[in-house]
């Protein structure tokens, strides 16, 4: 299961040197995760201050239609505030 960034992130930059196959990067200003390089070391989660890195599966089974906006081709991917606010 990979993890997702969502849009509560506040860019503290914590998470990138946790992990250890670099696949948390900045598209578009925004700190996302690269779901074919994500292998759930989940180092990355102790340090976020404010728990904006979920597991992609619970994002993507959510029942109540939310979807995942691409922000470019690589398969990166971030959710609106009204999306994170039905997560949480």
């Amino acid at each position: 299961m990979a993890y997702t960034i969502v849009s509560t992130c506040i860019a503290c930059d914590l998470c990138v040197p946790q992990c250890p196959i670099d696949a948390i990067s900045v598209v578009n200003r925004k700190y996302v995760i690269d779901q074919d390089l994500c292998c759930d070391f989940e180092d990355c989660l102790a340090v976020c201050p404010v728990n904006a890195i979920v597991p992609s599966a619970t994002i993507l089974s959510a029942s109540d239609g939310v979807s995942l906006s691409k922000v470019h081709d690589s398969g990166m991917s971030t959710l609106s505030d009204s999306q994170v606010a039905s997560q949480v």
